[in-house]
Formats: structure tokens, C-alpha cells, sequence
């Protein structure tokens, strides 16, 4: 079963941030799960929200900034003052940090934001890297799944999904998708055998209680996207 730490450790440093994958790979996470906008001038960034006002000392929306802009603002003292000075990443920095074997979910943050070419963008740093072959890329907006897919078939693609829509299996099938990324609530030992006889993963979200940990295990879970994975690891 995979341990995928949620933006990083963020239980224990500030998510998406370096210190957090650090710690992620530190603590035995088999993957990263982070989350990535555009800046203005088109480089890929990794932060969860649209705007910069809950993680950074930023205002405003995250694709009205340069990088250079960015690169100004505080994104770690907010979670605590020894993270001060802790930068937002681009995701050049992030697939520079992590060790070639830690697999990585990257979800694309554009269901709210239309990003002008953004898969592209983010598909040229995956290039530039060599690192398509080590990334799922998930996200709540499908059809930016569909452009990916048609942009590069061979990549693995993962639905998210906080609720069940009528669409998900004949999407699955369209997209051959790799995985399935539903909100914990949803699993349950019945949803994961119907995925697996469709050939899917199932990777619920998330999960912190070692309790439920074992029972998704038991009920033979791929993986788990936790934002505690020194404590789910540990069990």
C-alpha cells in the first residue's frame, strides 16, 4: 500500500513547500502529493490555493504574479516561525529535490482558474526532467484530464472526486485513467473491488486516523494520501 503524504508532510512543516517533501521522504511517504498553478508569466508553481492569502504573506491570485514576485513572499510562518523565509517552489524545484524513486501525484489546479496552455507548461517541465514516467496527475476538472491525455497518451492520469457523478466510470474508460482519487468518505470494500475489476487504483483522501488506515488496508486499498505519514506509516 502507498503512503502518499498530502502536500508534503503538512502535518509536520507548511504544505507544498520543500521542507515538506523533505520530511515526507524522511518519514518512509513512497509519494508527494502537491498541487500546482501558473504564474503570470507562465511558470508552474507549486501552492494548493488560487490566492496567496492563507499560506503566504501574499494578496491576491497566484496567476497575477510573476515568478520574481513570488519568489518575494513568505510561505512558511504562517505554519510556524522556523519556517520563516520558506519560498512557494516551482515544480523544476520540487522534481530536483525528491529522490528519482519517490512517485509523485501532481494535481493540476485550474477548475477554478482557466490558465492560458497550462498542460502544456506543465507537461514541458515533466519533459525537461525526464519525470513522465514517475508522476499521476490528478484533478477535479476532467476535461483538463481529456487535453492531457490527448497531449501525451502514455501518461498516468487519476480522477479526483468528492462526490460519485454519473459520468466517473464511462470518464475512467475515455481517459484510461491509472487511478482513482475519491474523497475517504466514499471508499468502501465494494467501491474498491469494482475499481480493481476495471484495472484501477484506488488512493482515498484523506486519511490521518491509523484506524481507518487499516481498514481501507484490509479492504486491499492501493494507497492513501495522508497528511501525517510519520504516524500512518507507522501502523
Amino acid at each position: 500500500m502507498l503512503i502518499i503524504a498530502h502536500r508534503g508532510a503538512s502535518c509536520l512543516a507548511p504544505e507544498n513547500t520543500l521542507p515538506a517533501f523533505r520530511s515526507a521522504v524522511k518519514f518512509g511517504a513512497t509519494m508527494v502529493e502537491l498541487d500546482v498553478h501558473q504564474t503570470k508569466d507562465g511558470h508552474v508553481v507549486v501552492i494548493h490555493d488560487e490566492r496567496l492569502e492563507r499560506t503566504t504573506n501574499g494578496n491576491g491570485f497566484v496567476g497575477n504574479f510573476s515568478l520574481s514576485l513570488l519568489r518575494k513572499l513568505d510561505a512558511g510562518a504562517w505554519f510556524a516561525g522556523r519556517f520563516a523565509g520558506v519560498r512557494i517552489p516551482t515544480l523544476s524545484e520540487v522534481l530536483s529535490c525528491l529522490p528519482r524513486r519517490i512517485g509523485i501525484n501532481i494535481e493540476v489546479k485550474n477548475n477554478i482558474v482557466d490558465y492560458p496552455d497550462f498542460e502544456q507548461h506543465v507537461l514541458a517541465v515533466l519533459r525537461r526532467f525526464h519525470s513522465l514516467h514517475r508522476v499521476i496527475i490528478s484533478s477535479f476538472n476532467w476535461a483538463s484530464l481529456e487535453k492531457l491525455h490527448r497531449l501525451e497518451p502514455t501518461l498516468k492520469l487519476g480522477l479526483l472526486f468528492d462526490c460519485f457523478r454519473p459520468d466517473l466510470w464511462p470518464a475512467a474508460r475515455l481517459l484510461n485513467v491509472f487511478s482513482l482519487h475519491p474523497a475517504v468518505h466514499l471508499v468502501d470494500k465494494q467501491f474498491i473491488w469494482q475499481a480493481h475489476c476495471w484495472g484501477y487504483r484506488v488512493f482515498p483522501w484523506v486519511v490521518n486516523d491509523p484506524q481507518i488506515m487499516i481498514e481501507l488496508k484490509a479492504a486491499q486499498v492501493d494507497g492513501i494520501i495522508t497528511d501525517c505519514p510519520q504516524v500512518i506509516g507507522a501502523n
